[in-house]
């Protein structure tokens, strides 16, 4: 829920307990606490799980969507969790791995959730096992797909990945489409959050 008071240029945002809960869940172990954080007025992430921070906003490199030096920025790297024991209850099992490698997936179609909706995207880069996506924009409910103005980029763990597809076919001069297997699978894929 966006709420925007008359006359003021800031954006509430409100994010219920729910939303809340569902990401808490997907956390393994315990996250170490980012010290300061009253003071922190800028987060920048340009990696995934890694943020940095400052308590001076500086915008000088917004265009190149890379932290600069200004401001004494402070680095944290999100993946120092403290994990629970194995026997304990909260503590997750260890998902299957598929046999294609996660290197396998680089360059490749896929398809992927985002806000309970499937999406259509092309793995840029893959970092451990967390893969790069530029995702492209559907026309409508139909097999037509096109790359956005601005790029859609997002990194996903390996096993949010819905399927493997084989690149779209052109359709016109700005759209493409799913082969006929491809188009089955993304309209028969549900996300849950």
């Amino acid at each position: 829920m966006l709420n925007k008071r008359l006359g003021s240029s800031i954006t509430y945002y409100w994010v219920s307990r729910e939303s809340i809960e569902s990401c808490d869940e997907l956390i393994l172990g315990s996250l170490q606490a980012v010290k300061g954080t009253f003071k922190i007025h800028q987060i920048v992430s340009s990696q995934p799980a890694q943020i940095t921070h400052r308590e001076v906003s500086c915008f000088c490199k917004r265009l190149e969507m890379s932290p600069c030096p200004c401001y004494k920025p402070v680095t944290v790297d999100l993946r120092n969790t403290v994990h629970h024991p194995e026997n304990q209850p909260w503590s997750l099992p260890e998902p299957p791995r598929e046999q294609e490698s996660v290197l396998d997936l680089c360059g490749k179609f896929v398809i992927v959730p985002y806000d309970e909706l499937p999406y259509v995207g092309q793995v840029l880069k893959v970092v451990g096992e967390e893969l790069q996506v530029s995702c492209m924009q559907q026309s409508g409910d139909k097999n037509l797909f096109m790359w956005p103005q601005t790029p859609d980029v997002m990194f996903y763990f390996r096993k949010d990945i819905h399927a493997a597809i084989s690149e779209p076919e052109p359709a016109t001069s700005r759209f493409s489409k799913l082969t006929c297997q491809d188009w089955v699978k993304f309209r028969n894929t549900f996300f849950f959050v």
